[in-house]
């Protein structure tokens, strides 16, 4: 029985991940359309990627404020590589 139940754990697992990269995927490519949209809409490149990035940026803080994460300390961003 115990057996069972782990192979059904495991199979329940890898039937999530598949769905959450599938999901990762439908994201990129709606992402990209909206992007277009956007550029279409706006007139301009830089000011559309501008407005997608800004969006992206707040939508990140909410959950980072939402799930209370702790702000990093100085210290660790000037320990990291230059490139980071």
């Amino acid at each position: 029985m115990r057996l069972d139940t782990t192979r059904s754990l495991e199979t329940g697992l890898f039937a999530v991940s598949y769905v959450i990269a599938f999901a990762a995927d439908v994201s990129f490519v709606f992402q990209q359309a909206v992007n277009a949209n956007l550029r279409v809409e706006i007139g301009s490149p830089w000011w559309s990627g501008f407005v997608s990035y800004l969006g992206g940026t707040i939508i990140m803080l909410i959950a980072a404020l939402a799930l209370r994460e702790p702000i990093p300390d100085v210290t660790v961003a000037a320990r990291s590589q230059g490139i980071s």
